[in-house]
């Protein structure tokens, strides 16, 4: 075998993991992926095929032998590159026919080490004493047929001190290692400087089609993160944000008077909507339009931003870009461009466009998604059904709620269903202990309490009552959080079983007041709207049904539940789709004693919360529906609570709940 076949069968994932010191992770049978591209440091393009034992990046970033890898990887040439590999692989070259192989595991290259650099001190001082020659970005920029005063202010305006002409290895020259290793580097004059807060943190290289069309028509200064051109619009955020792929069609869109961030690679979309999700308070008025090159990779990043804005309620559009991309556009049809632009933003807003496009599709999703049963009849019968709707359940501390809830979750995952509990105060253990003790009173008619579970004071009824239990534990998902816990990450661990397993959960959060608001600068009331209006939105994005429930105070104890009852905690019977209370049924004829018999109130009370000796200690508790949007009534279901037993029933008397 001579050198180059012993290289090419040397295991191309081991070199690459080594080499970059990064981890792949398995996509598919024979199929490892990296989280950044090794050479082009961004996006998840980088796949390995240990079968075959090549790479491909999907055409972006090449692709071949570990012996392509290396020279892409280092920019060398290929002979260099087999030199380099014997090296690493300790294959000693003798006389080009023979070989000696030392038998080592291939070392680990350090990580780069890049001294620190003060890029926006360089960059200020080369603007300082030097010219550049516009005479490019006027051919791309201003190159018309006819005049326009505005743009040709825009560019005045917004370009002095935006980019830079040069040679880099001039520019650089003290800083060489953060130039990529290219033959033709000299050629990338056209160099942009990417500012956040105020701060140089990378450059965008452009070569000079002129002088070299070798390698791609763009670059990024090695060892630093690739970044976003105009990163800083996010934190400042206007009616319009455009989204394009490369700088000269960002540039394009400026000089029409509006803001435009470069994604510098169709590879950054994931990436872009993670730093949305960072400002999503700051753009949740914002309407983004996606104005990406007009071919495969463009389109597919395209769709992946605009789901990816719709799944946080961000409006945006995609332009038609009716040329190769948004620059050709502008230089070649800029009338055209100006009039897409408009009915992009006019149209799509209208009545008419959701008729023609969307309409059907919105009745194709009611038509076909499957009722979910809360395992009470008469609940199913008012609710007609469990709907993807935000449903709000209030009530004060110690009534039972938790419980209700976990009967209702452990119910419908009893029925095939899975759902997601997040018990933001209460342990899974507590929980699921409660629900053990259930299921020895329903399924055993044994009478043990949740502490009687949670002691295993009976070891043998425990494990049946677990046996009993695991085929509904099989689709219950606890997530158990803290006083630190978002909306956000709530949101995360949805879409991520979402896509792990396939199916849209039934989700119920445990409970309003614990989660932790993200906007510390508002009141607690309105924090609270901020964050129900947030569930809202996740419950319709992803068409599941949303539990909240919520703490009263006690006020509530001794009146009965009303939308005033909630007004502590903001404006959420506006927002949610359905509004619960659970309440004693006491509370009515305590209302009849009227309002100077406090005591007697709070003694009635009490008897009630303690409940009925003679059976079991049972509580009558009252399920009030203020607002039902999907049912169409307001409604109240008596039940009756065994605290004990962590059970509820639902009463056969049916009566009509009249505000």
């Amino acid at each position: 075998m001579d050198i180059i076949n012993e290289l090419k069968h040397k295991s191309l994932l081991d070199y690459v993991e080594s080499s970059t010191n990064q981890k792949s992770f398995k996509a598919g049978s024979n199929t490892y992926r990296f989280k950044k591209c090794p050479i082009c440091g961004t996006g998840d393009h980088f796949n390995i095929n240990t079968d075959k034992n090549l790479f491909n990046t999907f055409g972006n970033c090449g692709g071949g032998t570990v012996i392509d890898f290396y020279v892409n990887y280092y920019g060398v040439s290929k002979s260099d590159a087999i030199k380099g590999l014997c090296k690493d692989f300790n294959i000693i070259d003798v006389d080009r026919k023979e070989y000696k192989k030392v038998v080592n595991p291939i070392p680990t290259k350090p990580t780069k080490v890049y001294k620190e650099i003060d890029l926006t001190t360089l960059i200020n001082s080369y603007y300082t004493s030097n010219n550049c020659d516009y005479l490019y970005f006027v051919e791309r920029l201003l190159n018309f047929e006819f005049d326009d005063a505005a743009i040709t202010e825009n560019f005045d305006k917004l370009f002095k001190n935006r980019f830079l002409v040069g040679d880099p290895k001039e520019i650089f020259k003290d800083n060489l290692n953060l130039l990529p290793g290219l033959n033709n580097i000299s050629s990338y004059e056209y160099i942009f400087p990417i500012w956040e807060n105020g701060k140089v943190v990378n450059c965008i290289l452009r070569r000079n089609d002129k002088k070299n069309t070798d390698n791609c028509k763009t670059l990024n200064l090695k060892g630093l993160d690739v970044k976003f051109f105009n990163t800083d619009y996010l934190n400042q955020p206007e009616g319009l944000l455009f989204i394009t792929e490369g700088i000269f069609d960002c540039l394009s869109i400026e000089c029409l008077g509006y803001k435009s961030i470069c994604l510098n690679s169709v590879n950054m979309a994931n990436k872009f909507i993670d730093l949305v999700k960072e400002n999503i308070i700051a753009l949740k008025d914002t309407t983004f339009i996606l104005a990406l090159d007009n071919d495969e990779h463009g389109q597919k990043a395209t769709k992946r931003i605009s789901e990816g804005l719709d799944s946080l309620n961000i409006k945006n559009f995609s332009l038609t870009v009716r040329y190769k991309d948004i620059n050709e556009y502008y230089l070649n049809d800029l009338e055209g461009l100006k009039e897409e632009i408009e009915s992009c933003t006019r149209n799509k807003n209208s009545a008419l466009y959701f008729l023609d496009n969307a309409f059907y599709n919105s009745v194709d999703k009611y038509l076909n998604y499957q009722k979910k049963s809360t395992g009470f009849e008469l609940l199913d019968e008012y609710f007609n059904g469990l709907m993807p709707a935000l449903y709000l359940i209030g009530a004060v501390s110690s009534i039972g709620k938790t419980t209700f809830m976990v009967q209702i979750a452990d119910n419908i995952a009893k029925s095939g269903n899975d759902v997601l509990y997040f018990s933001l105060e209460q342990s899974k253990f507590e929980l699921i202990s409660k629900s053990l003790s259930r299921t020895a009173h329903v399924e055993l008619d044994e009478e043990v309490t949740a502490k009687h579970i949670m002691y295993n004071l009976d070891s043998e009824l425990t494990a049946k009552c677990i046996d009993l239990y695991k085929s509904t534990a099989e689709r219950l998902f606890i997530h158990e959080g803290n006083f630190n816990t978002t909306v956000r990450e709530i949101e995360s661990i949805i879409n991520s079983h979402i896509s792990l397993t396939g199916n849209k959960p039934v989700v119920i959060i445990d409970y309003l007041q614990v989660i932790k608001s993200e906007n510390v600068g508002m009141s607690d009331k309105s924090m609270v709207d901020d964050m129900v209006t947030m569930l809202k939105r996740i419950s319709r994005n992803l068409f599941i049904p949303i539990f909240v429930i919520s703490s009263l105070n006690r006020a509530n104890y001794l009146n009965p539940i009303s939308f005033e009852s909630f007004k502590e905690s903001g404006s959420i019977e506006y927002t949610a789709d359905t509004l619960l209370g659970l309440q004693y049924t006491k509370v009515h004829e305590i209302q009849e004693l009227g309002e100077k018999r406090l005591s007697q109130k709070r003694l009635e009370m009490r008897k009630a919360i303690d409940g009925d000796p003679l059976d079991n200690y049972r509580r009558d508790i009252e399920l009030v529906a203020l607002k039902n949007r999907h049912g169409g009534q307001q409604f109240s279901i008596e039940y009756s609570f065994y605290p004990r037993q962590n059970y509820f029933k639902e009463k056969e008397i049916l009566k009509r709940f009249e505000l």
